[in-house]
């Protein structure tokens, strides 16, 4: 995760969301792709130069945290929509996908065009979303939300690994589940057959059994200090319930507190 994509839009929220990718991937060679939201009126000069000067300024006001070797540079784009972004991906080659939830005023056009979480299972590439208030920390505990049901791709076990690999972090594998039921002989397959996937980097196993799965698992992100919480796409049901409950009707505030990563397969 190299090339990475935000959505700005010159706001304190914006401001916010790129100092928290800055400090989770502070590593070298890093290149931040900041996507001006704010449409561009090729018919008034004077609202494009108003763009530009917002996005030097707000390139100026970053230039002090960001790590040597690293690079931000400007997207600009006459319209903003749903539909401009599967161009800009693949334009350049963006491995990772930043956004904030809730969407800052100015993106609220993807919820016209495509709901957050269609747009979250659309995109083929890795999708950080940043809770509202979340603290961002180098990424050092890294979860991963799992429930055995699913045996997942290389790729996608190869990008945790890679991640925790850069990192020098530790994944912890956290099951969750409001019973305390034995694994099943297809869940025990499938176990063995992520930790084969993932032998090579320090893995901490958790077992989280709670009625109240959604609060149990803050309260373990809380007490363990992880980083980021990370699940894999495939498990839609999982992210739905536990993962990202805002996305299900619940209110924000049971959300995790911390930057939740969607690997695709």
């Amino acid at each position: 995760m190299t090339r990475i994509l935000i959505p700005v839009a010159f706001s304190t929220t914006a401001r916010h969301a790129v100092l928290c990718v800055l400090q989770l991937f502070n590593q070298a060679a890093v290149q931040f792709f900041l996507w001006n939201t704010e449409a561009i009126d090729s018919s008034a000069p004077e609202t494009d130069r108003s763009v530009l000067q917002k996005m030097t300024e707000f390139m100026k006001q970053l230039q002090d945290v960001v790590s040597a070797g690293q690079e931000l540079i400007p997207i600009f784009s006459s319209t903003f929509g749903g539909q401009d972004l599967e161009p800009i991906l693949k334009q350049h080659q963006i491995d990772l996908l930043v956004l904030s939830h809730p969407l800052q005023r100015s993106i609220q056009v993807f919820d016209t065009e495509m709901a957050l979480k269609r747009l979250v299972y659309q995109v083929k590439i890795p999708v950080l979303i940043l809770p509202q208030h979340c603290s961002c920390r180098p990424l050092k505990q890294i979860a991963l939300l799992t429930n055995y049901q699913q045996r997942h791709s290389i790729q996608a076990t190869s990008q945790v690994k890679r991640l925790v690999e850069i990192h020098e972090g530790c994944l912890q594998l956290i099951h969750l589940s409001k019973k305390h039921t034995a694994l099943s002989e297809h869940q025990k397959e499938n176990k063995e057959f992520l930790e084969s996937a993932l032998d090579g980097i320090p893995i901490d196993h958790q077992f989280i059994t709670a009625e109240n799965p959604e609060q149990a698992l803050q309260q373990h992100n809380q007490g363990h200090a992880i980083d980021v919480l990370l699940f894999f796409a495939k498990n839609i049901n999982l992210s739905e319930h536990y993962v990202f409950p805002a996305l299900n009707n619940s209110t924000i505030a049971s959300a995790p507190k911390v930057p939740i990563l969607v690997i695709h397969e």
